[in-house]
Parts: C-alpha cells; sequence; structure tokens
C-alpha cells in the first residue's frame, strides 16, 4: 500500500489462485475495500509514522503489518518489476498504466515475493483493475447489514455465503466469496453467471 496527499495506491496477490489486481483511488473508497478484503499481511513503507500505521489497523485489525525499505517503492523500478513479471514491454494492454501509485505497489509486492518466497511466481501473469467498472461496489457495513458473510466473532452464524456454499474446493469458496461480494451491473453478465 502507498499514498500521496490524495489517493492511495494498492496492489493485491493471491499466491494461490495467480489473482494479482491493482487498484488507486481517493482514500476514503481504498479504505473502504480494504476492509472488505481483509488481507492476511499488509507492505507497508518503513518511513510511515505509528500515527498512520495505528489509523490504517483501524480497517484492517487482523492483518499483519510488514514494512519495506523506501526504495523498494519507486516507481521505475516497480514499472520494470511489472512489465518483467508479465513478459510485455508496456502495461497498457492491462487498463492500469494510468494508475501511478497500484503500479508502486504492486511493484513492491513482486519485490518481497521474489526476496521471502523463493518460489516461481510465473502464475502471476496477468494484472487487472480491482475495481471493475461492471461491478458494484458494497462498503463493509453493507455487506454486514445484508448478513453475506459470517460475521467475524461467529463464524458459525447463518450468511447468504454459508447458505449458497456447496463448493467442492477452497478456490471455489473464495470465488463464490467474490461474485458476492462484487456484484455485478451487466445484465448480460448476470444471466451468463445465473445460467453456469
Amino acid at each position: 500500500i502507498i499514498e500521496d496527499e490524495k489517493e492511495i495506491g494498492i496492489a493485491l496477490v493471491d499466491l494461490t489462485t495467480g489473482e494479482f489486481k491493482i487498484e488507486q483511488n481517493h482514500k476514503v473508497k481504498v479504505l473502504e475495500a480494504l476492509e472488505v478484503l481483509n488481507p492476511a499481511e499488509i507492505l507497508i513503507p518503513d518511513s510511515w509514522s505509528e500515527e498512520k500505521i495505528k489509523y490504517l489497523k483501524v480497517f484492517a485489525p487482523s492483518s499483519h503489518f510488514t514494512n519495506l525499505e523506501s526504495w523498494k517503492f519507486d516507481y521505475d523500478l516497480a514499472y520494470k518489476n511489472l512489465t518483467e513479471q508479465l513478459q510485455v514491454v508496456s502495461l497498457d494492454g492491462f487498463g492500469c498504466q494510468n494508475l501511478t501509485l497500484g503500479i508502486i505497489a504492486a511493484g513492491a509486492i513482486l519485490t518481497y515475493l521474489k526476496e521471502t518466497k523463493k518460489t516461481v511466481l510465473s502464475h502471476l501473469n496477468k494484472v487487472s483493475v480491482l475495481q471493475d467498472k461492471e461491478e458494484m461496489f458494497l462498503d463493509a457495513n453493507t455487506i454486514r447489514n445484508l448478513e453475506l458473510f459470517p460475521s467475524f466473532n461467529n463464524t458459525h452464524s447463518i450468511s447468504l455465503f454459508s447458505v449458497l456454499n456447496q463448493t467442492k474446493t477452497a478456490m471455489g469458496g473464495r470465488l463464490l466469496k467474490s461474485w458476492l461480494a462484487k456484484p455485478l451491473l451487466n445484465l448480460h453478465k448476470i444471466l451468463e453467471r445465473q445460467t453456469a
């Protein structure tokens, strides 16, 4: 995660599925998304103050925070890391070329993964924008009020997810959870999903 005066850039990686997403938006929007996503680990520059980290922890209370050297949040390094990882000359084809802060966050994640995981990252071969224009954004309060997922303090509570979840794999469960958290707006795609 990286920020400037008005916006925050984030990048998200799920190593099990190869999902790689980038987002850059106004601080409030990104922090709401962070609260919904509830990532296991958040990478932040080591130059961040304790106050800033405490504020961020309000939106991601169960996340582990890892400090990275500030130079790893450099745009040129990030762009180079991303284009090498995706084996492309430019990021134009991924729709994220104007998301400077998102690209910086994605590059920092790649640097961190190469240093710590010591595994092949070839399955991270595409990147997409987190908030698709054809998906509805639901904030954490809306998700909680609609009882889409079990509450954090009672994982056995009845929710829409617990009723619908007949998936056979963890990956299928994550996909269903993603679909429930981000309902489609495009009628054609909604009908395709219903048919499937």
